[in-house]
């Protein structure tokens, strides 16, 4: 199947299920988040953040 044929499949769901396919691609597919933002939410995550306030002394 190509590209094209699954996003014809997709528009043609009822709005409530494209719904749960873009949610679906949003969670499992990272590759349109930039490194360097994915390497921030990971250090987040860690606890490891510092408030600006802080780090601009």
């Amino acid at each position: 199947m190509t590209a094209n044929e699954l996003i014809e499949q997709i528009k043609a769901l009822p709005a409530n299920e494209r719904k749960e396919v873009a949610l679906f691609v949003l969670k499992w597919d990272k590759s349109w988040i930039p490194d360097s933002f994915q390497e921030g939410m990971s250090q987040a995550d860690a606890g490891r953040l510092v408030d600006m306030e802080t780090a601009t002394l």
